[in-house]
């Protein structure tokens, strides 16, 4: 059975929308002092996680009003369902608002964006069981292969993880492990309690993994 993430342990993917001062600040860590790590190599040793678009339809209790990032009133929404999107990005809404279906959470300014589909890094589009969130120093483009699972899932659900065909959309770095964790992104939940029901939602150490350009 796929192991579950430890309570406090996820990860916080970057925002689609990067500040200036966030951009300048990867570019430091990733080259200079401290935090002076390559590009990680093929083999193995990486750490696979996974991500997710919440649907607000799967979560209920109380409901908090929320504004967007220009002050707009974008309605009263389930509260679980807003904690959710904080880690993971961006979720569907039930009722789409101005003409967007989808709802955003911007981490450099602090505010509720909407958009009209998930996006990673430079806007592109998240694609399911296709984009996955990288290290800075792994460029976007980047084509990832998992050869080899790490030993914590089973054979059908590390069989289609090795099947897919990974492309870098989107940044993993506040909250992952290092340059060699990966945050595969699996579209949609599909049910309530997602994460302690889906099959698809796990995590695994020492895979094998290739990058190619």
């Amino acid at each position: 059975m796929p192991r579950r993430r430890r309570p406090g342990a996820r990860r916080r993917r970057l925002p689609a929308r990067f500040g200036w001062v966030t951009l300048a600040l990867l570019a430091f860590t990733a080259s200079c002092g401290g935090g002076n790590q390559p590009a990680p190599g093929n083999g193995g040793g990486w750490r696979l996680t996974v991500y997710y678009t919440p649907v607000e339809s799967y979560h209920g209790g109380s409901r908090d009003p929320i504004t967007g990032c220009q002050g707009a009133d974008l309605g009263s929404h389930s509260h679980e369902f807003l904690t959710t999107i904080k880690t993971e990005g961006f979720g569907r809404l039930n009722t789409p608002v101005e003409g967007r279906s989808y709802l955003g959470w911007d981490y450099d300014s602090r505010c509720w964006l909407l958009a009209a589909a998930p996006v990673g890094a430079n806007d592109r589009p998240l694609r399911p069981w296709v984009s996955t969130a990288a290290h800075p120093s792994i460029a976007i483009g980047t084509r990832v292969s998992v050869r080899k699972c790490g030993g914590q899932l089973d054979r059908s659900l590390c069989d289609r993880v090795r099947a897919a065909a990974w492309v870098v959309d989107d940044r993993c770095s506040v909250g992952c492990t290092g340059p060699k964790h990966l945050d595969l992104y699996i579209g949609e939940e599909d049910r309530p309690k997602f994460e302690d029901d889906s099959p698809n939602y796990f995590e695994d150490d020492d895979a094998t993994v290739t990058l190619t350009r």
